[in-house]
């Protein structure tokens, strides 16, 4: 997952129509894609009759949105894709321009797994596809349930363990077994997505990009620990109070935040 943080972007130019060669992507998610582009491909190649499912976890669930996107672009394939707490891949680009292929894509989410709402910080990441966003027992959330800013809210590491992804999907089926329990549907899943998009949306109206001066490029993301990412938030919430438990757009709106924000992050701290 962490293998490139900085979340910089590149163009999908292993494409080729010109148009979407220069959609721009997650440079590393697209760098890690290449490496074994051509086996896919001539995999799928090899079987014209066969029925396409890629699925994915994690890193994985980013690779696998980017060959779902590739084989359906490069060979008009319809596929059907799968991923489990995976990231987000490009920008509204990417997600408007995937939406057009013959791809069938649902996402399953772990409740706090954090892996699902990045990137997107400091650049407007969008999510693809459908959503299935689950509690641990396998309910699937409601559209006001959805809250994507995780700078804001409380999220647990080990929601994206696989463990915790294989007991979820199994109370989902079990679930979805049942005629009464109507959260199933395709109808569902996309207005989950929704949600999820106008959750980030109010969030980036709070914190707009004009805002965001600093060297995104030359920010060395591997040398800030977790912890003091944590620690950042721990200092968030004591200057606004408990944000957890509001909305992002009801959460730390800009013009409380402190105009000197070495109050937040001391600048001779930031390592650039």
């Amino acid at each position: 997952m962490l293998t490139d943080a900085r979340a910089t972007l590149k163009e999908l130019s292993f494409l080729d129509d010109p148009k979407l060669s220069k959609i721009p992507a997650h440079e590393g998610f697209v760098s890690e894609y290449i490496l074994f582009r051509e086996k896919v491909l001539e995999y799928v190649k090899e079987h014209p009759d066969k029925e396409i499912f890629v699925a994915g976890h994690s890193l994985g669930g980013a690779l696998a949105t980017l060959a779902s996107f590739d084989i359906a672009a490069t060979l008009g394939r319809p596929v059907n894709t799968v991923t489990f707490g995976g990231p987000r891949v490009g920008l509204k680009e990417f997600r408007m321009e995937f939406e057009k292929l013959p791809i069938n894509m649902y996402r399953v989410v772990v409740e706090n797994d954090p892996v699902a709402r990045v990137p997107g910080m400091l650049i407007p990441y969008e999510h693809v596809g459908s959503l299935i966003q689950i509690k641990e027992t396998g309910d699937i959330y409601t559209p006001e349930d959805i809250n994507t800013a995780i700078l804001f809210t409380e999220r647990d590491f080990t929601d994206h363990f696989k463990s915790s992804y294989y007991f979820g999907v199994v109370g989902l089926f079990t679930n979805c077994q049942n005629s009464d329990y109507k959260k199933c549907s395709d109808e569902n899943t996309k207005e989950l997505a929704i949600a999820e998009r106008e959750s980030q949306e109010q969030f980036w109206k709070k914190i707009p990009l004009d805002k965001v001066n600093f060297p995104v490029d030359k920010l060395p993301i591997e040398k800030i620990p977790v912890t003091k990412m944590l620690d950042l938030k721990k200092r968030l919430d004591s200057l606004t109070g408990k944000v957890s438990v509001l909305k992002p757009w009801e959460q730390i709106p800009w013009e409380k935040v402190p105009e000197d924000l070495n109050a937040v992050i001391p600048e001779e701290k930031i390592p650039w």
